[in-house]
């Protein structure tokens, strides 16, 4: 952000023939395009899932504890989304087929170049992907404990084990 506000620095800008080609594929494929972004705002809900299932396993009070946990999460997701949103648009960053790279790497290459520090922060990135993969996994046991002593699913599900498994 410093270096975008103060000295100035901007990515290339596109090619007419770059904007061009993105505005006829924004036609054609505009309704996948909005299956992706809803696709993509459900599993950032996985993370809203798995605290508000999990309620119980928080400290007393629970719901406090849990209230300011989803604050907490909902604040760093609204950061990132309109830090890596102002990065990419004044950095002129674009979707990129070859080499493929992901936005934030494209960013993280402008910000760091090929350095150790690009390298890292794609490591942490790729930690933080397999952190929220592990979530659905550790709180399945509960909601589905939740949803069965509601009754929507078996009843055998209510019983969990001592190691977030199921007893039967």
């Amino acid at each position: 952000i410093y270096r975008i506000l103060v000295l100035g620095d901007q990515g290339p800008a596109p090619t007419p023939e770059v904007v061009e080609a993105m505005k006829d594929t924004a036609e054609n494929v505009s309704f996948l395009i909005l299956l992706r972004a809803f696709a993509s705002g459900a599993v950032a809900l996985t993370g809203t899932e798995a605290i508000a299932t999990g309620v119980p396993a928080f400290q007393p009070p629970e719901s406090r504890n849990a209230s300011r946990t989803l604050m907490a999460m909902a604040v760093i997701l609204a950061i990132l989304f309109i830090g890596i949103t102002f990065l990419a648009s004044s950095f002129s960053i674009l979707p990129i087929e070859a080499p493929k790279q992901t936005v934030i790497a494209q960013i993280s290459n402008h910000v760091f170049g090929d350095t150790i520090m690009f390298f890292l922060f794609q490591a942490f990135t790729a930690l933080l992907l397999f952190l929220a993969a592990n979530t659905s996994f550790a709180a399945f046991p509960r909601l589905a404990a939740v949803l069965a002593e509601d009754g929507f699913i078996p009843r055998q599900f209510a019983f969990r084990g001592d190691r977030l498994a199921y007893s039967t």
